[in-house]
């Protein structure tokens, strides 16, 4: 027991926890994140993580909560009548985006449940949230609470990563999405104008549209090729941001004949009154939230609500959502009038820019297409989260799969009817079959990594698994380094900010070897001796298209143990140093082992993809159809 506890996280200001510890005795420092962890060791303050005071009983309790919430909040007594839109429930196009939210607050909360239960102590100095937290279990005011300066808290919902590299330094920074949205829309404005290739009033729609939704057209370049042969208009409505973002990008959509749309080229005066009086009605309902006892109840961990502690920043940020499908809504029945939309083919469909324009799609009977984005794991961890991937709003909608192995999966579950399946392949990867014969074996290894980024588990913001996951990077990294006539080079996930320090890590180790973020994997991979992957990744498939040999290095395995890739045997998985360290000498020196390890890859990608090589052609024949 101690009289004072000091709880840091990410937004606690160091400078003040120095002076606050000074001054205080028989106290005990909890760091709650990898980042407040890291500072605290920097500055050599003894602490304990939080991590040490949740148990995996209680994050098997998280994770199982989570869930429930991010699927049925919106569920909850006179919830679903204030959310009602055109017979949607508002509330179910966020589910997948605010699981990340949601996790890491109840692993807050849990461990300052656990915390109190074990120090009772009579002072907690802590961040602003982490004060909130802990009023709403300290329901009879015994503990004293002072919060510490900070920087302001964000759940991501509002703000994105931004990447980018200056030579061989990558970066990753957060910007406020309606910052990132302004310059994304300028920056297209003017090029549009410049090369044409923005959807304009004198454009004829009557021979019909193909709407792609947010399609990036660098990946899909052959698929564009097919689909610009077509006797349709090929239109791309990419929101938010733009798609002309490179100088490759923008070669692709001028060659292609493709046109740009935005929804707010319809927007006049009439609709956007229109909006702003559906805004108005949704918002004065919206209100009564705050104060509904339901959520109230519904959120809260052994007895203990937590509502009263995000209702302010969730609901805002729920408002501003809400308030953009309701938008996206009206001006996407206008689109699908105006350009004589036959067909809609969408690549993301968890996102909630894309669900409300696929359910207008669906609400005026216009066929509509979802193909898979990714390689999706097919093993029991995935089982609870597949109504996530593949919402039941969605019903209707044709999923194109990449092959077989999927659609069993989905067969097996009944999470998608069998009418609304098609067996496609995937276009994406038509040009890694196209440059299998250029590949070649340059002394390089790939080193890959997404840094614990599965974010349906609470083991994604575990400090320890962070720790080890830097540590085992440190660790490849060096014994790569060490190997005659070999480098390793490094290649980071563009789209996530690393848990940890990766430039420093590797400068420290050799400042040559390259640290790849934004460019694409295909350039690297295709001349690479092996692939190594920190925990299972679409990259893996990729590599074995192109007849790499592949080594998964398991960090936090629990959730992809069981899947398809690794029970076929076409990778290895290895889970220490000397595994790997013997693993990865097999791969280079000795042919047998490592032709054998090519030979299971080539098998399981037949099994895995339907169409090699030519599934944009394929595709591009059946949405000609509609």
């Amino acid at each position: 027991m101690v009289n004072s506890l000091v709880l840091v996280d990410n937004s606690s200001n160091m400078d003040e926890i120095l002076l606050k510890i000074s001054n205080l005795e028989n106290i005990k420092v909890i760091s709650f994140d990898i980042e407040s962890h890291e500072k605290l060791s920097e500055l050599k303050i003894t602490h304990e993580k939080v991590e040490s005071f949740i148990e995996i009983d209680d994050q098997n309790l998280i994770d199982e909560l989570v869930y429930d919430m991010s699927v049925n909040w919106y569920n909850q007594g006179e919830v679903p009548s204030i959310l009602k839109f055109d017979n949607l429930n508002l509330g179910c196009l966020i589910e997948g985006e605010i699981i990340p939210f949601f996790l890491q607050t109840m692993k807050n909360f849990m461990g300052i449940i656990k915390i109190i239960e074990t120090e009772c102590p009579s002072n907690i100095i802590a961040s602003n949230f982490l004060c909130s937290l802990t009023k709403s279990i300290d329901n009879k005011n015994k503990i004293i609470t002072n919060s510490l300066s900070e920087k302001k808290n964000s759940t991501n919902l509002d703000r994105i990563v931004f990447s980018f590299s200056i030579g061989r330094y990558p970066f990753s920074i957060w910007i406020p999405l309606k910052f990132a949205l302004k310059m994304a829309n300028f920056v297209e404005n003017i090029i549009g104008k410049i090369f044409n290739f923005r959807v304009n009033s004198k454009m004829k729609f009557d021979k019909g549209t193909i709407l792609l939704l947010n399609l990036n057209p660098n990946p899909y370049e052959l698929l564009l090729i097919q689909l610009s042969l077509l006797d349709k208009n090929i239109v791309l409505l990419y929101e938010p941001g733009t798609a002309v973002w490179n100088l490759k990008n923008l070669k692709i959509v001028k060659s292609s004949g493709l046109k740009i749309i935005k929804l707010e080229d319809f927007l006049n005066k009439k609709e956007n009154l229109i909006i702003l009086q559906k805004q108005e009605k949704l918002k004065a309902n919206f209100s009564k939230l705050y104060s509904n006892d339901d959520l109230n109840t519904f959120f809260s961990i052994r007895g203990f609500s937590f509502w009263s502690t995000i209702k302010d920043d969730f609901l805002t940020l729920c408002l501003k959502k809400f308030n953009d499908a309701i938008k996206r809504n009206e001006l996407s029945k206008i689109l699908f009038k105006k350009t004589n939309v036959r067909c809609v083919v969408s690549t993301y469909n968890p996102n909630p820019e894309e669900k409300i324009i696929l359910n207008v799609s669906k609400d005026l009977k216009i066929p509509s297409f979802v193909l898979q984005h990714a390689y999706y794991i097919t093993g029991k961890y995935i089982e609870n989260f597949l109504p996530i991937v593949f919402p039941p709003l969605q019903k209707g909608i044709i999923h194109l799969l990449w092959g077989n192995l999927m659609k069993k999966y989905l067969c097996k579950f009944n999470v998608v009817d069998k009418k609304d399946m098609l067996v496609s392949g995937n276009p994406r990867y038509d040009k890694y079959f196209k440059i299998k014969h250029e590949c070649k074996n340059t002394g390089t290894i790939l080193i890959t990594s997404s840094f614990l980024q599965n974010y349906f588990k609470v083991s994604s913001y575990d400090t320890n698994l962070a720790m080890l996951h830097k540590k085992i990077f440190r660790e490849i990294c060096e014994i790569t380094n060490k190997i005659p006539q070999k480098k390793p080079i490094i290649k980071l996930h563009p789209a996530v900010k690393p848990a940890y320090n990766v430039q420093s890590i590797v400068d420290e180790i050799d400042s040559n070897i390259p640290i790849y973020k934004t460019r694409s994997i295909i350039d690297l991979m295709k001349n690479c001796d092996v692939v190594v992957a920190m925990d299972h990744s679409t990259i893996l498939l990729e590599a074995m298209i192109l007849e790499k040999p592949t080594i998964i290095f398991a960090v936090n395995s629990k959730w992809y143990d069981d899947d398809a890739i690794i029970k076929n045997g076409a990778t290895i998985v290895v889970n220490n140093v000397d595994e790997f360290k013997i693993t990865l000498d097999k791969i280079l020196y000795d042919k047998k082992f490592r032709n054998e390890l090519i030979q299971k890859g080539n098998q399981f990608v037949n099994k895995c993809l339907a169409n090699p090589g030519t599934a944009s052609e394929y595709l591009a024949r059946l949405i000609d159809k509609y």
